[in-house]
């Protein structure tokens, strides 16, 4: 049976065909001395430095971050450092910003329940005197099942390597699931006691090197009270990564690495009774030195 890939293997597959055109082909050659090189970084994200450059030059080369340099060291033969260079190069830019178009659309069933009078109607004879009479309906308890559709579209400015956070609704229907999912899977490591339950979906956009290249990463968060305390916690073990080119657009539910998880997080509801299932498509657009997106 094949072993699994690592999570985020076929991502960093993805950056790395994309720099092999950017970049070009590695030279061949007989020299097998092994080199140790320190590139300095200036302004690059060192995790996406690190990333692409493991996966774009192979298993057997050696690559680490310095933090107290800010360097990313490379043990590889000479003409594999001249990948290396090349790759550091392509990536050490600073960030960009980058807009990211959510669009949702809104799948409601609203769960509501009342009195009403419906037909045929109950008449209630009531005596109230010689010769007198009152009638008056009796109301039928029932409930009633309204489903909805809406689009509507959101805009975030982030900064390449930051995030920012999309509502996915104040509360939390398929809460007990997420908690038993969350604990028999590792990714919580206790239960919490809270209140006011919110979901929430933080997306992380880096640029790779200045484009058209965009890494997505969208992790799941709950929020909510313990006391008087607000806490949120991030189920990072749960996060779903995708490289995406600048304007073009991608469905997270077709993405999603955990989808039985995220056919139940991607549902929120609001303080009433009705529930939202999410379809949720992104955008990215890297925003240029003007202010106005990369063509």
């Amino acid at each position: 049976m094949m072993g699994t890939r690592p999570r985020g293997f076929f991502v960093v597959a993805v950056i790395a065909a994309w720099l092999a055109a950017a970049v070009g082909a590695a030279a061949q050659t007989t020299n097998a001395a092994e080199a140790v090189v320190v590139y300095p970084l200036q302004s690059g994200d060192p995790a996406v430095v690190v990333d692409v450059l493991r996966g774009f030059l192979g298993g057997n080369v050696k690559v680490v971050y310095d933090a107290t340099r800010n360097a990313i060291i490379v043990m590889a033969p000479a003409a594999i450092q001249a990948q290396a260079a090349a790759i550091v190069r392509k990536l050490d830019v600073p960030p960009r910003n980058v807009r990211v178009e959510v669009r949702f659309r809104r799948h409601t069933t609203d769960f509501g329940s009342g009195a009403r009078v419906s037909g045929p109607p109950m008449p209630i004879v009531q005596n109230s005197g010689p010769n007198r009479s009152r009638i008056s309906f009796r109301p039928q308890a029932g409930s009633r099942t309204v489903q909805a559709s809406e689009n509507t579209v959101q805009t975030l400015m982030v900064m390449s390597g930051r995030d920012a956070s999309l509502r996915i609704g104040e509360s939390v229907p398929y809460l007990d699931w997420i908690v038993e999912y969350g604990l028999a899977h590792k990714h919580l490591v206790e239960r919490i006691d809270w209140r006011n339950v919110g979901s929430s979906l933080v997306v992380q956009p880096t640029v790779i090197g200045d484009g058209p290249a965009i890494r997505i990463r969208l992790i799941p968060e709950l929020s909510g009270f313990v006391g008087a305390d607000m806490r949120r916690i991030r189920m990072a073990s749960l996060a779903t990564e995708v490289v995406v080119e600048n304007g073009r657009t991608i469905s997270i539910g077709s993405i999603a690495q955990n989808r039985e998880f995220f056919s139940r997080f991607l549902v929120g509801s609001d303080r009433g009774a009705a529930a939202d299932t999410l379809d949720i498509s992104l955008t990215p657009y890297i925003i240029n030195a003007a202010g106005t997106p990369l063509k």
